[in-house]
């Protein structure tokens, strides 16, 4: 272990001395230091300013960091190998997986140290732009409970319609209707009418009032002084000429816990909203019940429309779980693991290959890596193609499609985006990152590596 130790403390002193680790220093510094004066706006709110300044920090963040730990990672062998300052190490008793494991623990060294000092300086500058005097009260509720927080969130609980898709689709079938369909499009049709349901459960017309439930939220500190918010997003079924819908809303069950209400909103259509409301209208049994009257009748006595609620994130309940350190935190781990990934491949592409093609070799990994599926997805745009492109397309997408299924997909472990919206990024986010990128795949890469660099003829013996 001290061996290992001492190479990448000498690694470690390497780096520091070099210019391009300096270069990438100082451009992290550059961008995080002057990105605030560029986003200086008359009439911008505090929140819009600091969720701009998250997303366009921490996202180069990561891209800067993964460029460094391409160069370095195949700049500590390759380098050493065109000076022949491996030739002393080799000559020594120094077996040749500690001197890959040594590289590899320096170069992640230096990385850390630059996310770290990076991550300090964003929340810095985070907490200086929220210190601004805020346009008003809810742009200063809005970064306070919306950004500069750890939510966690639930759906909104839907009633299991299958009992009543059996029995609809028994009257159906007793009607003389889909008797002899297949079992598959018996599922189908079932599928379909608990849709159905669903949607006409989500559907209010007017001066129809409905009760909404969230279940799971045993974690909510219930006090008054807490606040919640429910983000939900909602259509009409008709035309209405101003594009906005009235609602009244009712939080807490009267039975069990506080109730606040009734409030009246018009909102504009098919846009996110939120309203606020305290932790105590949930029961102590986890439970928060919500109703909601269609009151969109217009001044002039015109009917309003019958309102539709989104499905899935059209409808949810936020409550704090956390701070803002601790996700911010969370999300600069996400952004490491990714890196020492890319510094493990890089220096297992040194083992083998001269520096360019080795940081080529590295660079292509990471491509193919941020890019996904995209690529796969963009081959199934268009018809049906004559010639030699035609033929050639199925083939060529089905070995893109093995290749994307071998590769890491980087999108899966990129939190800044849940974290720029207050949204929790959880600690199994990051055990699954550790566990995956760094426990597995970077452990086999150096595997990879030791068995090529052991097998390596490194000088010839000349007499």
């Amino acid at each position: 272990m001290g061996r290992i130790l001492t190479i990448a403390h000498h690694t470690v002193r390497e780096a520091v001395r070099m210019k391009v680790v300096m270069a990438f220093a100082v451009l992290i510094l550059a961008l995080i230091c002057g990105l605030p004066f560029g986003l200086q706006r008359p009439n911008a709110t505090v929140t819009a300013t600091v969720q701009t300044f998250l997303t366009w920090s921490l996202t180069p963040l990561g891209v800067i960091l993964s460029f460094l730990a391409v160069f370095l990672g195949c700049l500590s062998i390759s380098d050493e190998m065109y000076h022949r300052q491996i030739y002393t190490l080799v000559s020594k008793p120094i077996p040749r997986w500690q001197y890959i494991v040594g590289k590899w623990l320096g170069v992640v060294q230096v990385l850390t140290g630059l996310l770290i000092f990076a991550g300090l300086l964003t929340y810095v500058m985070a907490r200086v732009l929220a210190s601004a005097e805020p346009v008003d009260e809810i742009d200063k509720f809005t970064l306070e409970h919306e950004v500069l927080t750890a939510r966690a969130h639930s759906p909104l609980h839907i009633p299991d319609y299958t009992a009543l898709a059996e029995r609809v689709f028994a009257q159906l079938k007793s009607d003389g209707r889909y008797s002899e369909s297949s079992p598959a499009a018996q599922r189908a049709i079932k599928a379909r009418i608990i849709g159905e349901y669903t949607q006409r459960w989500r559907n209010l017309a007017l001066e129809e009032v409905r009760e909404f439930e969230f279940r799971n939220l045993g974690l909510v500190e219930r006090s008054s002084e807490n606040s919640m918010q429910l983000r939900y997003k909602a259509k009409g079924l008709s035309y209405t000429q101003d594009e906005t819908l009235q609602m009244v809303w009712v939080f807490g069950d009267p039975r069990n816990a506080d109730v606040y209400g009734p409030v009246l909103r018009r909102d504009v259509m098919d846009r996110y909203h939120v309203i606020p409301f305290p932790a105590s209208c949930v029961s102590p049994n986890g439970v928060l019940k919500v109703r909601v009257q269609n009151a969109d009748r217009r001044a002039d006595g015109r009917s309003g429309a019958t309102i539709a609620f989104e499905a899935e994130e059209g409808f949810e309940v936020f409550y704090k779980i956390g701070s803002f350190e601790g996700n911010l935190a969370r999300t600069l781990f996400l952004i490491w693991c990714r890196v020492v990934l890319i510094a493990s491949l890089a220096i297992m592409s040194a083992t083998f290959l001269s520096y360019p093609v080795a940081c080529l070799l590295t660079f292509m990994f990471y491509v193919l890596s941020v890019s996904g599926g995209y690529v796969v997805d963009a081959l199934g745009f268009g018809g049906a193609q004559d010639g030699v492109y035609g033929v050639a397309k199925p083939f060529v997408k089905a070995m893109l499609e093995i290749m994307f299924w071998l590769l890491p997909k980087f999108s899966k472990y990129d939190g800044v985006s849940t974290f720029v919206e207050g949204r929790n990024v959880t600690l199994m986010w990051d055990l699954l990152a550790m566990g995956k990128l760094v426990l597995f795949l970077s452990t086999l890469i150096l595997l990879i590596a030791c068995i090529v660099f052991r097998r390596r003829q490194v000088a010839e013996l000349s007499v």
